[in-house]
């Protein structure tokens, strides 16, 4: 178009046009194929839309949120999750030591379709409750009472905090204040430069920054095995737009040692971030 370029998001048989006039692509879909629910958007996989007085955009899952709790009511035979629930794990809880007794094969099944809800939450934009669903995802194949009532634990979060949204931010981030080095890499590496698609398309539109970067790590989470966790968020100016967190692959005995991996694991996301947008 010019001075940018328009979108067109496909998944099965749901879009989402990015135009100055999206109306115009519809009309012309209309013609062809039999179209529900355009517009603009409310509600698409799951997650609501909506355009707030000032006229940004959120994007949150208070609809697919109520759907799950519903579907949990029916799990538990009419019981609703606690709503006296202020986090999604109690803080320096470790279930991977919890010794109660094992479920049984029913109730196996209704934990791995807690879970698989949980998984889609985050999908969604829950990141408040990532690193929760990450921990209790590995009992899945075998999971104790203990492991259930914590799963538990993390609907009653939801339901009293369903609201949770993600506001997509454009305006771009003040690095300024932050000193950067810039290391002579071709010491260290020899001649290097970043790799670019051959096929990029000519980049319009306004600018943004690709990509501010908030990198963590939890030493020993798990206290069998030591292994800590990396939690990574990635955001397009001021939005997130990524978000990653899994038990490390090996066992560091010190913060520094697990903090460095997990920027190692950041960085590389970048670089993949960044060939793709």
């Amino acid at each position: 178009k010019g001075s940018h370029w328009e979108y067109l998001c496909t998944y099965v048989d749901d879009l989402l046009v990015m135009s100055k006039e999206p109306e115009v692509f519809m009309d012309e879909l209309q013609k062809t194929f039999k179209m529900k629910g355009v517009g603009p958007p409310t509600y698409h996989l799951g997650a609501d839309f909506t355009r707030r007085d000032d006229g940004t955009l959120s994007w949150g899952s208070k609809t697919y949120i109520n759907k799950i709790i519903s579907q949990y009511e029916r799990l538990f035979e009419g019981e609703l999750p606690s709503r006296r629930i202020s986090t999604p794990l109690e803080v320096g809880d470790h279930p991977e030591l919890d010794e109660s007794e094992l479920l049984d094969a029913k109730t196996i099944r209704i934990y791995q379709s807690l879970m698989g809800m949980l998984q889609w939450a985050v999908t969604l934009g829950r990141i408040d409750i990532h690193c929760a669903v990450m921990t209790m995802s590995r009992f899945n194949a075998n999971p104790r009472k203990g492991h259930l009532d914590r799963v538990k634990r993390v609907f009653g979060y939801l339901r009293n905090f369903k609201d949770a949204s993600i506001t997509f931010d454009v305006e771009v981030p003040e690095h300024s204040v932050f000193k950067i080095e810039q290391p002579e890499w071709k010491y260290i590496y020899g001649p290097c430069e970043e790799q670019i698609p051959p096929d990029m398309p000519e980049p319009r539109g306004k600018k943004v920054v690709i990509t501010t970067t908030f990198v963590d790590a939890n030493l020993m989470h798990d206290m069998i095995t030591g292994r800590s966790v990396s939690g990574v968020i990635h955001m397009l100016n001021k939005t997130p737009i990524e978000w990653f967190c899994k038990r490390q692959n090996q066992v560091e005995t010190a913060t520094y040692g697990s903090e460095f991996m997990a920027m190692r694991i950041g960085t590389e996301q970048v670089m993949e971030l960044r060939y793709m947008l």
